[in-house]
């Protein structure tokens, strides 16, 4: 009987320990509900501030953008600038779109981004014709006779002009072969991995990374077919330019020189940049 007076007595004490938490409970939630439209109020408040201090944060980078941008164009550093500016110009088109103070900057690096792809179609251009023309009569000069005129020997390049030529058209058949193996449906959706390495004093030093970042860039911009049906237009013009640029280039100094020779020298020079 004492064993079940005791075990009664822990029962009953147990039991209004129980009631006393439900009623603390329900008390709670009294009070709760009473209070549900203010911590609904301030549950709100604390978003809003939120999405303030994320919308002054986006404002502040915007503001950043001119300033980077600038830097990236000057070291032809043209991936990440084409990847600034195409994130800025979608941001000023979503969540800024209503910040008044913004409009006017907005605009300008619209301007801006239509006129990026005019200058990276400019470098596009440039690697495909000038930079060739310019290496081929710089390294022949390097083996020259005189004045840039393999007089000593007219059908044979040096040792430096053909490793050089090699690396060159090299790198280009390796771009090429890239996108025919299957890259070309990325280079299209601007998908393909490619990589700017921004500790680079001259991207240009790389000129087959340069040109693919080059084309990245238009992918971005989604210019490349644009860039394509120019290059495609103003192909024939643009090799009748090399010819007649080479052409001048062997008049200056063939003087006294057999014709033969100086036509054998012009063939050379026009096949070499042909095939950079």
């Amino acid at each position: 009987m004492q064993l079940f007076s005791t075990i009664s007595q822990i029962v009953s004490s147990n039991r209004e320990k129980i009631k006393r938490v439900k009623e603390n409970l329900q008390d709670c939630k009294k009070k709760l509900r009473c209070r549900r439209d203010e911590l609904k109020s301030l549950w709100l408040e604390g978003l809003e501030y939120k999405y303030m201090l994320k919308l002054l944060d986006e404002i502040e980078k915007m503001n950043e953008v001119p300033n980077r941008l600038a830097n990236h164009m000057s070291r032809k550093q043209y991936l990440h600038a084409t990847n600034l500016l195409v994130e800025a110009v979608n941001l000023g088109k979503g969540t800024l779109e209503g910040v008044e103070s913004l409009k006017e900057l907005s605009q300008e690096l619209e301007q801006k981004k239509e006129q990026l792809h005019l200058q990276l179609l400019s470098e596009l251009k440039n690697h495909l014709y000038t930079k060739p023309y310019q290496h081929i009569l710089a390294l022949r000069r390097q083996g020259s006779g005189r004045d840039g005129f393999l007089i000593n020997s007219p059908l044979q390049r040096s040792t430096e002009m053909r490793r050089s030529g090699r690396n060159r058209s090299t790198a280009s058949r390796n771009l090429l072969n890239d996108i025919n193996r299957g890259e070309k449906r990325d280079v299209v959706n601007d998908s393909f991995e490619i990589e700017e390495d921004l500790d680079k004093p001259n991207p240009e030093d790389d000129p087959r990374n340069f040109v693919a970042i080059l084309v990245k860039s238009l992918c971005l911009l989604e210019k490349l077919p644009f860039a394509v049906n120019i290059i495609v237009q103003e192909m024939q013009l643009s090799l009748l330019g090399i010819i007649e640029k080479s052409t001048q280039h062997v008049k200056d100094y063939a003087d006294g020189i057999d014709s033969k020779l100086a036509l054998k020298e012009l063939v050379q020079i026009v096949f070499d940049q042909f095939k950079e």
